[in-house]
């Protein structure tokens, strides 16, 4: 079994603290820009634009902070899961053998234009490249974008079992 996770980086506690404190000033200051806004509008209107923009905010810090990706390789099926903390959930379960291309995203649009909806599993902080990964399902082809090592690459595409499932499956 070969593992590999993609996550932030990690912050220091002292960062933690000031992230911490410098929402709850921006959720202070909100507040009163809030009510000061209440005395020339509706007072749901400003609430409501407090509340969107702190949702907003917490969407930008669960998707640039907090989640973790993991690629594991085991008895040639490729698992992806996406993980907030310890909650845990698979994106996609596939035997290797069903990954058709490993190529750029823009080479994998052109080539196959058939593409539907891509499902991305990578970070802005992680330095390894994005990879476009076709692959086989249910007689169509779809994708998924990821950031895989060299280990996790070449137990993606290992061609001598590719050629050994081809002569089990069509003879020599």
């Amino acid at each position: 079994m070969t593992q590999q996770k993609i996550q932030s980086d990690q912050i220091s506690p002292l960062r933690g603290i000031l992230l911490i404190l410098g929402i709850v000033a921006g959720l202070m200051l909100a507040s009163v820009v809030s009510n000061l806004l209440s005395q020339f509008v509706p007072a749901i209107y400003p609430t409501l634009v407090v509340w969107a923009l702190t949702a907003l905010f917490a969407f930008y810090l669960m998707r640039t902070r907090l989640i973790e990706y993991c690629y594991t390789v085991s008895n040639d099926v490729l698992y992806v899961e996406r993980l907030y903390g310890t909650r845990t959930k698979i994106l996609l379960q596939m035997p290797v053998l069903d990954v058709v291309a490993i190529t750029s995203e823009e080479k994998a649009k052109k080539a196959y234009p058939q593409l539907g909806k891509v499902i991305r599993a990578t970070l802005k902080a992680c330095e390894l490249p994005q990879k476009a990964i076709v692959y086989r399902v249910r007689g169509t082809i779809d994708w998924i974008i990821l950031q895989p090592n060299q280990e996790i690459s070449a137990l993606l595409w290992d061609e001598q079992k590719r050629q050994n499932a081809n002569i089990e499956k069509w003879g020599k």
